[in-house]
């Protein structure tokens, strides 16, 4: 049986921690697919489903204005069933857990069809603790990989605090950051990773989303090993 997607872009993402910390190697839109994908499944589910969307109607969702978009399309679902997303415990002496996105993942006559892979369930149903929620809209307005990446590893974080003055403060390692962000093997140099990545993914937040968050860098012997947003609450804000 298959399903249609629900197109409303105010409802909630919602997957566990490890799965949203987890690395794999996407494309924008590939990512914005595989969370609308995820946001399909309620709380009350037990089971993963099939689903299904019009291309005219993904198109508008992503602002995919490509004149070869059946093309493009047809090369997303492609990709999406060979990518696998590497999923760590929390523990980095442990070995990550390698799974496929999808186990069903196709374009046709118009029609993309889409199921996630069934040993991704531990991470996406009956979740009761240790999961990030967000919602669909506030991702979809951004415009580059890094700027969701970072966005999803902030709000992971921010869901265990508690904010001062509504003001946060949330810690990431540069290890998490790059294994987040597939930058493991690029920018070598943490000043590169600041700006190819940190700073224009920050920068991209404060602006599409209304955030005003700001950084520095956390260091052990001289050494760069991790930065500290500081992020300022929304409703904090003059004019959001």
């Amino acid at each position: 049986m298959k399903t249609e997607m629900c197109l409303n872009g105010e409802n909630y993402v919602v997957m566990s921690n490890d799965l949203i910390k987890g690395k794999s190697n996407l494309s924008l839109n590939e990512l914005k697919l595989l969370r609308l994908t995820i946001m399909q499944v309620l709380k009350e589910d037990t089971d993963l489903r099939t689903y299904q969307i019009n291309i005219s109607e993904l198109a508008e969702l992503l602002d995919i204005t490509s004149p070869s978009i059946y093309r493009d399309v047809d090369d997303m679902t492609t990709h999406l069933l060979q990518e696998i997303v590497y999923v760590g415990d929390g523990n980095p002496k442990h070995k990550y857990k390698k799974f496929q996105w999808c186990s069903d993942c196709e374009y046709d006559n118009g029609v993309v069809t889409i199921r996630l892979h069934d040993n991704l369930k531990p991470y996406l149903l009956e979740l009761k603790e240790h999961y990030t929620q967000y919602v669909l809209q506030d991702i979809l307005i951004l415009k580059t990989v890094y700027a969701v990446r970072m966005y999803e590893l902030i709000v992971e974080e921010l869901r265990t605090k508690v904010y001062a003055d509504k003001v946060a403060t949330v810690d990431l390692s540069l290890e998490e950051i790059r294994k987040a962000t597939n930058t493991e093997t690029k920018y070598e140099q943490t000043a590169m990773l600041k700006v190819r990545v940190i700073d224009s993914a920050i920068s991209e937040i404060n602006e599409k989303l209304g955030y005003r968050i700001t950084y520095e860098p956390i260091k052990r012997s001289r050494k760069i090993v991790g930065y500290r947003f500081t992020v300022e609450s929304k409703n904090n804000i003059k004019g959001f």
